[in-house]
């Protein structure tokens, strides 16, 4: 704008007239008015998007301030629900002390029953062989036992003093 103002002075001064025609006038015009429709229409989409913003910013303040009334209302819920797992955590933690302890002492249990299973094992292992060693005396006796009638009994019984293995066995 001032460009043109100084070169206006300066043609001026100069003795320069400029004349324009009216074709080149209503051009000019014609331009002026392209430029300003245009601009109008950029400044209306500006205005629409600035105006859509807006409304979305409206928007999400009232989402907003309605959880921050939410969030206030169920503070005292998070409040004995953070209590509440505190409390949890406090009672797990305690039942895994008494949990390692009951371990140890299974642990400790075990080693004794595995010790005295050892030992069971062993004095199964020694009765089967003292069984073994006797079977046969027992199967003897059997067939002895089966091949006494009355008579022997009634011969044994009649004796005064009987031998010792006599007496033993009566």
């Amino acid at each position: 704008h001032f460009d043109v103002k100084e070169q206006c002075a300066l043609a001026v001064k100069n003795h320069h007239h400029q004349y324009t025609a009216p074709t080149a006038y209503f051009a000019l015009l014609n331009t002026y008015k392209h430029l300003h429709s245009k601009r109008t229409a950029d400044t209306a989409a500006s205005l629409k998007k600035y105006q859509t913003g807006l409304e979305k910013l409206t928007v999400t303040q009232l989402i907003v301030d309605s959880l921050q009334v939410e969030l206030q209302e169920m503070q005292p819920k998070l409040q004995k629900a953070a209590d509440n797992t505190t409390a949890l955590m406090y009672r797990v933690e305690r039942d895994q002390v008494q949990a390692r302890e009951l371990r140890e002492e299974c642990r400790q249990t075990e080693t004794e029953l595995h010790k005295l299973t050892r030992d069971a094992s062993s004095m199964k292992d020694d009765c089967q062989a003292a069984l073994d060693k006797a079977m046969p005396a027992y199967y003897e006796a059997l067939e002895a036992l089966k091949s006494l009638n009355r008579n022997d009994i009634i011969e044994v019984r009649s004796m005064i003093s009987p031998p010792a293995r006599v007496k033993l066995v009566m």
